[in-house]
C-alpha cells in the first residue's frame, strides 16, 4: 500500500504545490501565534491560551493540511510512526490520529518536520530532536553533548520486547556554568541508568530512547519547563516550575562529587568507544597513551579517513573524538 492510497482511503484531496504551500503557511502562522500566546501567559491565562490555541489549530488543519501531514508521515524529514508499510517505516494510522498528534505536538512547540515528534501506539511522542532544538534556542545555552553506552538487555516479554538498561551522560554550558545529567551504575549512586523497552533488543532503538530522555532531563534542568510525557504516554502535558538556582547548586557542589562525575563521564565515554568493537577500542587506547599532541592528532586523522572511506562507522569516529576531547586531546 502506498502513501497516496492511504490518503485516498481517508477521502482527502489530492495535493498540488500551490495547495500544499497555502495549507502549510496557514498552519505555521497559527502555530507561531499559539506559541507566542502560550509563552506570554501564566496561571489561568495559560489555560485559556491552550484552549484558544487548540481551536485555532483545529481551524488551521484543513483537509489540504491533513493530506500534507499524511505525506510527511513515516519520514525523517517529517515525522516517524511505529506502523510499517511493506516492512518499511510508514503510516497506517487514519488521518484523524495523525491530525490529533500533529496538533498536540504543535501545542508543545514541536515542528511537524525534522522528526521532532513521532506517533507511537497512537499517541504523540516528543523526540530527542525536539529537545535538542529547544535547548539550542534557549538563551545562554551552548556546547550541548549527549552520549549513551552499550545497552544491557535485562528481560524479555512474550512479544519479544526487551527491557534494557542504558547508561548515559548529557551536558551543556548555561551562562558559562557546566550543567550535567548522568545515568550511570556505580557504588555511590547505585544504578541510575535509563530503563527502556526495545523490540528484539534493538540497540539503536534503546540508545535512541535513552538519549531522548537525557535530552529531556537536561532541558528541564536548564529551563524549569517540564514536559509530562514518556515513551508510551499519549496524554502529555506541560508544566512550568520554578527552576533551582543552577549557579548556586554548582557553587555548593563538593569537590569529591565533581571528581566522581568526571570519572563517570570518562567511564561512559570509554564504554561507548568499546561498544564499536576491538579495532575502535584499540585506537581509543592508543589515543589515551599517545605521548605527544601530534601523535594523537594523527590517530584521530587516521580514524576520520576510515570513517570517510566507510571502513569505520561514523558514530564510532564521533565516539573516539569525544573521548579525545574529554581527555584534553582535541584533533
Amino acid at each position: 500500500m502506498s502513501r497516496n492510497e492511504i490518503v485516498r482511503g481517508d477521502n482527502l484531496p489530492a495535493l498540488t504545490e500551490s495547495s500544499t504551500r497555502q495549507a502549510m503557511t496557514a498552519f505555521c502562522e497559527a502555530a507561531e501565534r499559539v506559541q507566542t500566546e502560550l509563552q506570554n501567559a501564566t496561571g489561568w491565562a495559560q489555560q485559556i491560551a491552550i484552549a484558544a490555541g487548540l481551536q485555532l489549530m483545529l481551524d488551521a488543519t484543513t483537509p489540504e493540511m491533513v493530506a500534507t501531514l499524511m505525506s510527511l508521515a513515516g519520514s525523517e524529514l517529517g515525522f516517524k510512526t511505529d506502523k510499517p508499510i511493506d516492512g518499511t517505516t510508514g503510516t497506517l494510522y487514519p488521518a484523524a490520529v495523525v491530525k490529533a498528534c500533529a496538533i498536540r505536538a504543535t501545542l508543545h512547540g514541536a515542528a511537524i518536520t525534522q522528526n521532532e515528534f513521532n506517533i507511537i501506539a497512537g499517541g504523540c511522542y516528543l523526540t530527542k530532536s525536539f529537545y535538542l532544538r529547544k535547548l539550542r534556542e534557549f538563551p545562554g545555552v551552548g556546547h550541548i553533548q549527549i552520549d549513551s553506552a552499550k545497552p544491557e538487555p535485562l528481560q524479555k516479554d512474550e512479544k519479544q520486547n526487551w527491557t534494557m538498561a542504558v547508561g548515559g551522560y548529557a551536558s551543556c554550558l548555561f551562562e558559562g556554568v557546566l550543567i550535567e545529567v548522568f545515568a550511570v551504575e556505580n557504588d555511590k549512586a547505585g544504578d541510575t541508568r535509563e530503563i527502556v523497552e526495545a523490540w528484539k533488543a534493538d540497540a539503536g532503538q534503546a540508545k535512541g530512547k535513552a538519549e531522548k530522555r537525557l535530552a529531556k532531563r537536561l532541558y528541564e534542568r536548564v529551563t524549569g519547563i517540564v514536559y509530562n510525557e514518556d515513551d508510551s504516554d499519549s496524554t502529555a502535558t506541560v508544566t512550568v516550575v520554578d527552576p533551582q538556582s543552577i549557579e548556586q547548586s554548582q557553587t555548593d557542589q563538593k569537590q569529591p562529587a565533581i571528581e566522581q562525575s568526571q570519572t563517570d563521564q570518562k567511564q561512559l565515554l570509554w564504554q561507548n568507544v568499546t561498544s564499536y568493537g576491538e579495532d575502535v577500542a584499540h585506537i581509543g587506547k592508543l589515543i589515551g597513551q599517545a605521548p605527544r599532541p601530534e601523535d594523537r592528532r594523527a590517530l584521530l586523522k587516521t580514524a576520520q579517513e576510515q570513517a570517510d572511506a566507510g571502513t569505520m562507522k561514523r558514530p564510532a569516529f564521533d565516539s573516539l573524538k569525544r573521548l579525545a576531547e574529554f581527555l584534553g586531546l582535541p584533533a
